[in-house]
């Protein structure tokens, strides 16, 4: 898909408290060494619903894009699964913002909820000229009553993350879009019994599906330039999920020549996997350590279980220090 004239104007973002990574250390957990390959060094732990989270995540991102409620003609959520706080947290979080006229619906997408999330307010706004912006936000908090914050050589951190996307200018210019899918790998979602979230890939492991999923993001990768008429030497920065540096290594970054140094593993190796955060928040960090000029690119890489990818291509429209964009 080609957007033409939609730009992301604001990111907000909520980041709870860091704790080091050997409070992991939990029983049933593998040993130093695994949790040392996998490079993370800490992870985020919230004591807020994740509703709460994304609420305050999408007021930031309301405020820095230096619109309004009102211009919010769709509202996303990209929800992910775990969060029993709220059955309807696309609701709350438009009665805090006071946008009752926008379009506002749950996206379940897994952890590639945010960059679908993303696409999907792209095409609406695309095919509905009077949508003046969008507002796509996502929250993480962790059910460690039910799984543990490690598995299958991630760890999982909570936080929030949100982009407002509006066709009078912004931060970043968004240029293209693609998704691709393995649904064969759905088993790996299914209730392995009747446990809530007993899912059977923490046991399994994605170790045997890691080339098929590599061979998908290659395509959707490749696909995704094309039509944005680039290529990945000239991407300056790639937005990851943080599914540990193993996995990142065998499925995006070995299979496609993209180096670490140029991603935001720096950031996703202090948090964890916060789900659909990942992509947001690293296109958020970006902003806020003004590393990119304009006309630089960016890919953004979302995934998720089932399993599903969408990934983005967006060009820096604006110099670093942006007006009304926190970098703090």
């Amino acid at each position: 898909m080609i957007w033409n004239d939609i730009y992301i104007s604001g990111t907000g973002r909520f980041i709870p408290s860091m704790r080091p990574i050997n409070d992991i250390q939990v029983d049933g957990v593998p040993n130093d060494h695994t949790i040392v390959q996998s490079d993370y060094i800490s992870f985020t732990e919230a004591d807020e619903p994740a509703t709460v989270m994304a609420t305050r995540a999408a007021t930031e991102a309301l405020t820095t894009s230096e619109l309004v409620s009102a211009d919010v003609g769709v509202l996303i959520y990209a929800a992910i699964i775990g969060d029993a706080h709220h059955f309807a947290p696309v609701c709350h979080v438009q009665r805090v913002l006071r946008a009752p006229d926008a379009l506002a619906f749950e996206l379940s997408a897994a952890s590639n909820g945010g960059t679908q999330g993303i696409a999907v307010a792209a095409n609406l706004m695309t095919a509905d000229a009077s949508v003046k912006a969008a507002l796509v936000c996502t929250a993480y908090r962790h059910p460690i009553d039910i799984i543990s914050r490690w598995s299958s050589g991630m760890v999982f951190g909570d936080g929030a993350a949100a982009a407002v996307l509006s066709r009078d200018g912004g931060m970043v210019r968004l240029i293209s879009g693609y998704h691709g899918s393995l649904p064969e790998l759905e088993v790996l979602a299914r209730n392995r019994s009747n446990e809530r979230l007993g899912f059977v890939l923490p046991d399994v492991g994605l170790g045997k599906y890691l080339t098929a999923i590599a061979r998908m993001y290659q395509a959707v990768i490749a696909q995704v330039l094309e039509e944005a008429q680039t290529s990945i030497a000239e991407i300056d920065y790639f937005g990851l999920i943080g599914i540990g540096i193993p996995s990142l290594t065998a499925t995006i970054l070995e299979p496609n020549g993209i180096p670490v140094n140029k991603t935001s593993w720096g950031l996703l190796r202090q948090m964890g996997h916060v789900g659909a955060c990942d992509p947001l928040l690293s296109l958020n960090h970006l902003f806020e350590q003004n590393v990119l000029k304009r006309g630089d690119k960016v890919l953004l890489l979302g995934g998720g279980v089932g399993y599903r990818l969408t990934c983005i291509v967006a060009e820096i429209a604006m110099n670093p220090g942006v007006p009304g964009h926190s970098t703090s």
